[in-house]
């Protein structure tokens, strides 16, 4: 969670610059707006599975280490493979869904300022299982932690800590992850659209409503 919000922010801030220069006006002329979004998302996400990878394999070595050294702590230490593969699945359409909207907030700013007044409400939407704790931990298959569950900034956090103190259904687990593939699609679809109309509107913030009511038009 702490390298989705880390490089997204990265990717908005980088979009926001780019959008003041002037460079996304240079670039799209090269390829369309739809191939730019869509790059510069996945390349965001592979820079952070990188890191991901990188603080792992350091894991990894250092139990080796402790366990050759005979640190007792280490001697028992055990995975659970199935809430790894099950944050994994979900975190990856997760991961998107956030380069994404933060690649929209980007395009529609016009100042670093805004965009990290404005990124920093979803920022929050994504920590909110945190203030749950307390509900999560005493019902972890209550109603509440269940609809947030599915929703797209809350699933990934809220089903790893529901895993942790009860098991959740698999149903619930299959469904957050085609709703956050869905998520995702839905927000690479608006990071395009908003990164053109962005474009048009050079020194104007583009609203959110402006954005949807353009398209139903």
């Amino acid at each position: 969670l702490f390298l989705l919000l880390m490089n997204a922010s990265y990717l908005m801030q980088a979009v926001v610059e780019e959008k003041e220069n002037r460079t996304m006006e240079v670039l799209v002329t090269s390829v369309s707006s739809r191939q730019l979004i869509t790059g510069k998302v996945l390349g965001i996400v592979a820079v952070g599975l990188t890191q991901l990878v990188s603080w792992v394999l350091f894991g990894l070595i250092t139990v080796v280490i402790a366990r050759s050294a005979g640190v007792e702590w280490f001697q028992d230490l055990s995975l659970d493979w199935q809430l790894i593969l099950t944050a994994f699945a979900l975190g990856l359409p997760a991961y998107l869904f956030t380069a994404a909207i933060m690649t929209a907030i980007g395009a529609i700013t016009t100042s670093s300022q805004e965009s990290q007044a404005t990124g920093s409400i979803f920022f929050i939407l994504h920590v909110v299982p945190l203030y749950l704790a307390g509900l999560l931990i005493s019902s972890p298959n209550a109603v509440l932690p269940t609809v947030f569950s599915f929703l797209p900034f809350t699933a990934l956090l809220t089903i790893i800590l529901r895993n942790i103190f009860a098991s959740v259904p698999l149903w619930q687990v299959a469904v957050s992850f085609a709703l956050q593939i869905l998520y995702a699609i839905a927000a690479l679809w608006l990071a395009g659209r908003a990164f053109r109309m962005g474009m048009l509107r050079y020194g104007q913030r583009l609203d959110w409503r402006a954005l949807v009511k353009a398209r139903s038009s």
